[in-house]
This record gives C-alpha cells, sequence and structure tokens, in this order.
C-alpha cells in the first residue's frame, strides 16, 4: 500500500481483527470526549446509529488531520436497549447494573466505521446486530463479572462474545466480525483498493 495505514482505536479487539486480516498499521488514539458527544446528541434526540456514526467520523477527522497522507479507519459502538443507551461501564456496581438491566431483553449494538485519507472520508459503514441476552440471575452475575475481571470495563454490555459473554446470550442476529468491533469483510473490500 502506497500511505500508511493509521487504527483511530485504543482497542484491543480491533488491533486483533486488523492484525489477524495481516494489515500492518499503526495506533493513534483520538483523545475524544466521547460522553460529551454522546450527551449533546441524546439531548438533540439522534438516532444511536448516527450517535455512533458522528463518534466514528469526530475520530477519523482529528486523526487525519493529524496524518493527513495517511489512510486512516476510525469506528465507534453503541449499545442501545429501549431509550437508553450504555457505554463502557467504569466500575463494578455499573456493570453490574447493565447486565441487570439487559437480561432477558434485546438490544441493539450499532458499529459505526469510517475510512478517511487526506483528511476526507472515503467509506463509511454501519451495521447494527439485535442481541438478546438471556435472563441472568444475581448469582451468574457475580460470578460471571468476578471471572472476567477488568475485562467488565472495557466494553458496553459488559460481554466479548469471542470468550466467555457468549454465555450470556440466546441469541445473535448480526455480523461477527462488526459486533467485535470492525466489520472487517466491508472494510477489507474497501482497503483492497488500496491494495493493502
Amino acid at each position: 500500500m502506497g500511505q500508511p495505514l493509521i487504527l483511530a482505536s485504543k482497542s484491543v479487539t480491533r488491533q486483533r481483527l486488523l492484525s489477524n486480516a495481516g494489515i500492518e498499521f499503526e495506533v493513534y488514539d483520538a483523545g475524544i470526549n466521547e460522553a460529551a458527544i454522546k450527551s449533546c446528541c441524546k439531548k438533540e434526540n439522534h438516532l444511536v446509529a448516527d450517535t455512533a456514526l458522528k463518534l466514528a467520523r469526530t475520530k477519523g477527522s482529528i486523526v487525519s488531520t493529524r496524518f493527513p497522507n495517511s489512510l486512516v479507519i476510525s469506528a465507534d459502538q453503541m449499545l442501545e436497549q429501549g431509550k437508553e443507551w450504555y457505554s463502557k461501564p467504569i466500575s463494578r456496581d455499573v456493570a453490574r447494573t447493565q447486565l441487570k438491566a439487559l437480561s432477558g431483553k434485546t438490544h441493539k449494538l450499532v458499529t459505526a466505521c469510517c475510512i478517511y485519507i487526506g483528511k476526507n472520508e472515503k467509506w463509511h459503514n454501519i451495521s447494527v446486530a439485535n442481541m438478546k441476552v438471556r435472563r441472568l440471575n444475581d448469582k451468574f452475575i457475580e460470578n460471571y463479572i468476578d471471572e472476567i475481571g477488568h475485562d467488565a470495563l472495557i466494553s458496553a454490555g459488559v460481554y466479548q462474545i469471542e470468550g466467555k459473554g457468549i454465555n450470556l446470550f440466546d441469541s445473535i442476529d448480526g455480523d461477527f466480525f462488526s459486533i467485535l468491533g470492525l466489520p472487517i469483510l466491508p472494510l477489507l473490500a474497501f482497503l483492497r483498493t488500496f491494495t493493502v
């Protein structure tokens, strides 16, 4: 590839997805205030998909401005159940509360991904997965949080479906890779146009 590739994300899972696909890249965190953007979008009655895309675009734009000669991949995920939006829990107590709220219900996990080149958006993708959490009792929730430890705090919904988090679900309808954090198949298809 002629242009260096930068992933505008600290996500270890996103990094693993690109590495496993044989893509060489560097990581640069955009350092945006996601909570402020989400709060503003929520007050303005934005759809969750629009908010996820806004977050991904903000990250991509910032990093692309810093590295205008690079191809920048940015992404974000939002979890919506009913009218509630969930972010990464900040503590075990918040993780416990999230799992109780999601128990026995279906929620949407929206993944938005963008590619910027020379400070301009060249591609974006929005993927929506419908995730049905099985009924969870308090003991299961406590044991689950104990088992996964700090990983409980790194994703909205308190799950990583590539590991023990799969035990939380009755059904999942959506792209596996997008649920992990990147719509890798359409992303790779676009990147091939740049002979990555």
